[in-house]
This record gives C-alpha cells, structure tokens and sequence, in this order.
C-alpha cells in the first residue's frame, strides 16, 4: 500500500486490517517517496491493527495521528 500526496482538505487516510491476519501478514505502508514520521514505511503487524496518516503538504510528509493494535 502507498499513501499518495493529498491536498489539506482529504489528508487523513486509515488502513486497517480487517482479515484477522497482518501479525502473519504484515501490512507495510509506503510513504510513496515522502516520509512517514521519520521512515519510508510503517508496518501493521497486529491482527485487526489499523493505522491514520495525515498528510501535511507544507512539511511535505506523512504524520501517524493514531495507531491501533
């Protein structure tokens, strides 16, 4: 999965695991050439995990606003 550069107005995404599998088969969350809180990636490694991205097109990266596991 790649996050895509939003504008202000739609920069929130959520990506949850809703087959009961990531800690099998993690789910990694690419930041698509911008970073996510420091890194390239995010990885969801819980069963039923989610993960919310904000995007900030000033700072040009991605911020974990909430993470579920």
């Amino acid at each position: 999965n790649a996050l895509k550069k939003l504008s202000d107005a739609l920069n929130k995404v959520i990506i949850k695991d809703d087959s009961n599998n990531a800690s099998i088969n993690n789910i990694t969350v690419s930041g698509n050439g911008r970073n996510i809180d420091g890194s390239s990636s995010f990885i969801i490694n819980t069963n039923y995990g989610s993960a919310t991205f904000s995007y900030s097109s000033s700072r040009n990266k991605w911020y974990i606003i909430a993470y579920v596991n």
